[in-house]
């Protein structure tokens, strides 16, 4: 017998819309197995995995206490009565997972027009106080910021890194979209970055990820979007389905939706709703966490949202540029 057949790994937590496809279909297949998540395919095809301690909790998560079982990818699983079997061997046992919904962020945000003192990007100006250097997309912040307020957007192609270099251009064209408040430029820019960059999650479909996220959170508040409803981020993600790989493509879904993983959706209610200015920076100290690049990423194109749509607000001192430059080599 093999060690992961002696004993059961135990779920802590189970996201809602992971409890969910296992009720509706108890089983499916093991599409990926990694040191830090085991990804499966459930009903319709739909995405769950499973996690260690210290991964971020999202509606498609489960938590594992202690290391991962092996598996391997191509097998398939089957939930028997709160017993998950990985395989032949592994079992995680999910019967006594605690729900983990993103329960402050359940209520309506504070009304934009009502609270102006409290307006998103006056806390954003002193955002990455305190974080390490960006990663990623992160690197495209100084100039995004510089463009909040008032400043031009480099005429150049980024030359960083072929990367961001391949995504300048598209990158600060949703900028000046969301300034326009355009919502077909936006999703027109937004073509050139679905699957661009290397990974699970690339760096283009993280970026545009935050800024669907963003975007959702302020619709909420009732802000609107020409050319970005319902109808036109179904037809893009229809097109971005095709160019960039399952598990990337199911995390941009979910942001479109307005759904995210836990540091996220805390970083959004922190600013959005009533947060306190520690509770800003917890947040957005726990997202760059997140990944290698893929919480910069995140929070570069929430920040992009939340700084430049109009009716948002601007910063009243220009500290947070700075403080940008100052984290960046």
């Amino acid at each position: 017998m093999s060690r992961d057949a002696a004993w059961c790994h135990v779920a802590e937590q189970i996201g809602g819309f992971a409890r969910h496809t296992l009720e509706a279909s108890p089983g499916g297949t093991i599409l990926a197995s990694r040191s830090s998540a085991i990804y499966l395919l459930g009903a319709g095809d739909e995405l769950l995995w499973l996690a260690p301690e210290g991964v971020p909790m999202h509606r498609r998560g489960i938590r594992v206490a202690g290391p991962l079982p092996h598996v391997s990818a191509g097998s398939t699983y089957v939930d028997t009565d709160g017993r998950l079997v990985l395989g032949s061997a592994a079992v995680v046992d999910v019967s006594r997972a605690i729900l983990w919904e993103p329960e402050y962020d359940t209520g309506p945000h504070r009304p934009l027009e009502a609270t102006p003192e409290r307006r998103p990007v006056q806390a954003l100006s002193s955002l990455v106080d305190g974080l390490p250097s960006p990663a990623g997309f992160g690197e495209f912040l100084p100039a995004l910021t510089e463009y909040a307020h008032g400043g031009a957007l480099p005429s150049r192609a980024w030359r960083r890194s072929p990367v961001l270099a391949a995504a300048s251009h598209s990158v600060f064209g949703v900028a000046r979209a969301c300034r326009a408040r355009d919502g077909a430029a936006i999703l027109g820019h937004a073509a050139g970055l679905v699957g661009l960059g290397e990974g699970l999650t690339p760096s283009g479909d993280d970026f545009l990820g935050g800024v669907f996220f963003g975007l959702a959170e302020l619709r909420r508040d009732g802000l609107r979007f020409p050319g970005c409803g319902p109808t036109a981020l179904s037809s893009f993600l229809g097109s971005a389905r095709r160019r960039t790989n399952r598990i990337s493509f199911a995390l941009l879904d979910d942001h479109a939706a307005g759904h995210s993983c836990e540091p996220a959706h805390r970083l959004a209610w922190a600013l959005l709703g009533d947060g306190s200015p520690r509770a800003i920076r917890q947040a957005s100290s726990e997202l760059v966490r997140v990944g290698h690049s893929t919480g910069w990423d995140l929070l570069t194109g929430m920040w992009t949202a939340w700084a430049l749509v109009p009716g948002v607000g601007m910063p009243s001192d220009r500290s947070g540029v700075h403080t940008i430059v100052a984290a960046t080599p």
